[in-house]
Order: structure tokens, then C-alpha cells, then sequence
């Protein structure tokens, strides 16, 4: 999934916060990149493209689902 008008460091530090706020153990070196216990997600700034590249994985789609359904609601809550 691609997104777009989120403000670089300030927002992804929100993200990040989002996310241990929500159980996940979070590293920010390259985005967010947070394991929660049923799913794992990424979000990172596009290298070329003013974007945020977002990625969920898990065992199964429905969990990778949730995951971005997850994620979605911590972006929303990162625009300006």
C-alpha cells in the first residue's frame, strides 16, 4: 500500500510511539518496522517517490489484513 502527505521523522515517530503503545517491539533504523505478535509491519519513506511504502506480513492474509488495517488507523492519526 502506498500513502502519502505524512510529515517524514516527525510522523514516523509517531507511528512508532502508535505501535509500542500497541504491544510491538519497534525499530526505527530504516521507517517503522514493528513485530507485533500476530503480524509484522513496515513503513518506511519512498527513496524516490514523496510516499510512505507500507507492508504487513503474518502467517495467513487475514492476519496480514489486520495488520494494515492497524497500520492505516496509525497513519490517519499522523496527518497534518
Amino acid at each position: 500500500m502506498l500513502v502519502d502527505k505524512v510529515d517524514g521523522k516527525a510522523d514516523f515517530a509517531k507511528l512508532a510511539e502508535a505501535c509500542e503503545r500497541n504491544g510491538a517491539t519497534v525499530e526505527t533504523m530504516d521507517g517503522v518496522h514493528a513485530v507485533f505478535e500476530n503480524f509484522v509491519l513496515l513503513m518506511r519513506a519512498s527513496n524516490t517517490e514523496p510516499i510512505v511504502r507500507l507492508n504487513s506480513e503474518a502467517e495467513n492474509e487475514k492476519k496480514a489484513a489486520e495488520g494494515m488495517q492497524l497500520a492505516k488507523r496509525f497513519l490517519a492519526g499522523c496527518r497534518i
